[in-house]
């Protein structure tokens, strides 16, 4: 995470939704979302069918197991965020 990550996105918080969250909170919750994302890139091959000679297809991910992985590895986290987290390592990590 860049040092100065925080001050930026408090700043636009306060401009998008007028609203102020001090630093340490977004740190905070940048670091525990860095977490899980890691975690959601490291079980991903274990939810991928092995495909030869086709290019990288959502199709080849067994999305039920892979939310269920995430789910109970985090099960106090609100389930959006969980998906969206999720989701976003499966096109970063796999399909781009």
């Amino acid at each position: 995470m860049q040092v100065d990550f925080p001050q930026k996105m408090a700043k636009r918080i306060r401009r998008k939704f007028r609203a102020n969250l001090d630093i340490d909170t977004i740190s905070t919750l940048a670091n525990h979302f860095k977490q899980i994302y890691g975690y959601c890139s490291s079980i991903l091959n274990n939810f991928i069918s092995p495909v030869k000679g086709e290019y990288a297809s959502l199709a080849h991910v067994k999305i039920d197991g892979y939310m269920t992985a995430i789910i109970a590895q985090y099960p106090d986290e609100d389930k959006t965020i969980l998906k969206t987290i999720g989701d976003w390592a499966i096109y970063y990590e796999y399909l781009r």
